[in-house]
């Protein structure tokens, strides 16, 4: 969906008859075996009250995050600030984490504030109207503000103008989100995600497994390891994360890889090992096996892709 339809189906939310909204809790511990996610729902004394913040929180939303973002873009990890990116939540970056998240949620019950600790909470919007569908919208941040603090100390001011001692909590809710969750495709204004859904460590794993690919052809000179050293420190996890296995296996080819050391200008012997001491080579490399860098079939230009850049080199 682009801008436009997005903010159509927001629109719907903020018919009273149309949603209905709850408010959770939620916090990560990730020492659990299973399912990391703690969530706890919170009940308003008077319903109203999370109606009307949930229709000032679609329209700041819509003001302030979602009108200011120059398109929706695809995640890749390299996006501009100003773009919302989008992920499908059955993509293997997030799909487990999700699932236990949602999970969680659905399973979630009234408890006391006092017995968890809060990571973020979850404003969670209800259809009451037959093919409309939920929203989920999630915040990275503790609502929940103690008057009595260590480093400061709260007071009230009474009705004869003078303070008196407060020790009460008070809940905090934004007008704004991290992201959202609509039809099965995350939305996300920032990088919160990442942390909440555990991306490193997937993360993680498809760099390990890109560099076990690459390292297993022998037209990559290793250079006593210092190839492997490179890959394994100096080039960032998001890099590996659209690793194409279809190019790599296309370098078997002699002519393919000399055509590609001549396109990247990256060394290569006449016997089709590519010689890579340069981390700048490395990189460019990398770039291309995981579809950063792109040669067109017509024109024969090389371009560059970076977040939703695309820039000949």
């Amino acid at each position: 969906m682009n801008k436009l339809e997005i903010k159509r189906k927001l629109d719907n939310m903020k018919i009273d008859s149309n949603y209905s909204w709850e408010l959770y809790l939620f916090n990560i511990d990730k020492r659990l075996t299973g399912s990391p996610y703690k969530i706890t729902k919170v009940n308003f004394k008077d319903s109203n009250d999370i109606l009307n913040y949930g229709k000032n929180l679609i329209e700041c939303m819509e003001k302030y995050q979602l009108d200011k973002s120059l398109e929706i873009e695809e995640y890749c990890g390299e996006n501009p600030k100003i773009s919302c990116d989008k992920l499908y939540v059955n993509n293997e970056l997030i799909d487990k984490q999700w699932l236990y998240f949602k999970e969680s949620l659905m399973g979630a019950v009234v408890d006391s504030t006092e017995k968890i600790k809060v990571k973020g909470y979850i404003i969670y919007a209800k259809p009451k109207v037959p093919d409309l569908k939920d929203i989920i919208l999630v915040k990275k941040a503790n609502p929940i503000v103690k008057g009595e603090k260590k480093k400061s100390k709260t007071f009230k001011i009474t009705e004869d103008e003078t303070l008196d001692n407060f020790n009460d909590k008070i809940f905090k809710l934004y007008l704004s989100v991290d992201f959202f969750i609509f039809n099965e495709i995350l939305y996300t204004f920032n990088l919160s995600f990442q942390e909440i859904f555990n991306i490193e460590k997937t993360l993680k794993k498809l760099k390990e497994n890109a560099i076990k690919e690459i390292l297993s052809k022998e037209y990559f000179d290793n250079n006593g390891n210092k190839f492997r050293n490179n890959l394994q420190s100096n080039i960032p996890l998001q890099m590996y994360m659209n690793f194409d296995i279809e190019k790599l296996i296309a370098l078997d080819r002699l002519d393919a890889r000399k055509d590609i050391a001549d396109t990247l200008k990256i060394s290569i012997t006449n016997e089709g090992i590519f010689k890579l001491e340069d981390i700048k080579d490395i990189k460019i490399l990398v770039r291309y096996l995981t579809g950063k860098i792109i040669k067109e079939d017509t024109t024969h230009k090389i371009y560059e892709i970076s977040g939703n850049i695309k820039q000949r080199l």
